[in-house]
């Protein structure tokens, strides 16, 4: 795909989006005095970047090998990278909470190159995601020629970013080196891939690249934090804090295992950005009656419909914060597997 098409079937993209969802809300609002939704008011926001904008970007491409980087495309054009996400060992980092106090969105702060920046935590997203204007912001490079493009799946389509490499990233006291992005030409909010009204003004989203890169992460809800740690977990199965454990679903590229869904087994996503409690292809008036992660049982389970929420992953359900934000959550790449916690009890 050259600079022209890029920018070509992203302006539409823009433009149809931005309709469909003021047409919505003009719908709605007919109806009622409801404003206009937050999507249809940050949409409008967003403006694609003109080509000349994108060419003066993509002419800064270098090689990855620069970088200490290697990418080799499969036969599916998907990149297969070598050595990016690069982290130092032996670190521990304890990264609060940035968002509202209401919410339990994993948003945090820290810093791309030395400026500081905000992130949206989503380990459905397989890549992590960011914006032309904020890659120039933040002084990533473009990799090339040629570009390498990558298309999200976790939320409805929205054409490709160009992979870029960005300056050191930092979150307390964990440095990443050769942290990969894919850049959307857009000047603006990050909507659909931000999730959220609250994480509207986030810089990037950090997804399942990011987080594979360390020994554990974990999702401290009780104490709203979240651990990166380049050590190994050092909880022991046996602790009376852990309630289950799950292996990890190879395939899906993003955080998904198998749960008991009113009885049947089936692959769910844990879905750590989502303000939701179960979602799946079609919304149900009627509570499931039990979604258990093993011996993780939760009850009466409000469901949302996948288009309702402006997901992606067809038939695939997910189980979201509204649940999961009861417990700690472990993600464990040196055991590839998923750790549910008891809270910690706070002194």
């Amino acid at each position: 795909m050259n600079i022209w098409s890029w920018w070509t079937h992203w302006r539409s993209q823009v433009i149809r989006r931005t309709w469909g969802l003021i047409g919505i809300a003009m719908i709605g609002a007919s109806c009622s005095s409801v404003p206009l939704p937050w999507a249809a008011h940050r949409t409008q926001a967003i403006r694609p970047y003109t080509e000349k904008e994108l060419a003066a970007f993509t002419q800064l491409a270098r090689d990855p090998r620069e970088f200490a980087i290697t990418i080799t495309l499969d036969e599916n054009q998907t990149p297969r990278v070598v050595n990016a996400h690069r982290v130092r060992p032996d670190l521990v980092a304890l990264v609060p909470l940035a968002g509202p106090e209401y919410s339990s969105l994993p948003i945090l702060e820290g810093q791309i190159g030395q400026r500081p920046a905000r992130f949206l935590v989503d380990p459905t997203s397989a890549g992590n995601w960011t914006s032309v204007e904020r890659a120039r912001k933040y002084g990533m490079v473009p990799l090339g020629p040629p570009l390498i493009y990558g298309q999200p799946n976790h939320v409805p389509e929205l054409g490709r970013g160009a992979l870029c490499v960005s300056p050191e990233l930092q979150v307390d006291v964990m440095t990443v080196a050769g942290a990969l992005f894919y850049a959307r030409p857009i000047c603006g909010p990050l909507w659909p891939l931000s999730r959220s009204a609250d994480a509207h003004d986030v810089d990037a989203v950090l997804g399942w690249s990011f987080l594979r890169a360390f020994e554990y992460v974990s999702w401290e809800f009780s104490v709203r934090a979240i651990v990166f740690s380049s050590r190994p977990l050092q909880l022991e199965p046996d602790h009376p804090r852990v309630l289950d454990r799950l292996p990890l679903l190879p395939g899906y590229n993003a955080l998904a295992v198998n749960a008991s869904v009113d009885g049947k087994i089936r692959p769910v996503l844990i879905d750590l950005a989502g303000d939701f409690e179960f979602v799946q292809e079609e919304a149900s008036l009627t509570p499931l009656r039990q979604v258990s992660l093993g011996e993780v049982v939760f009850r009466n389970v409000r469901v949302s419909s996948r288009t309702e929420q402006g997901l992606g992953f067809p038939n695939m359900s997910r189980i979201g914060l509204r649940l999961l934000s009861r417990f700690d959550v472990v993600l464990d790449n040196h055991r590839n597997e998923l750790w549910i916690l008891a809270p910690r009890v706070r002194p």
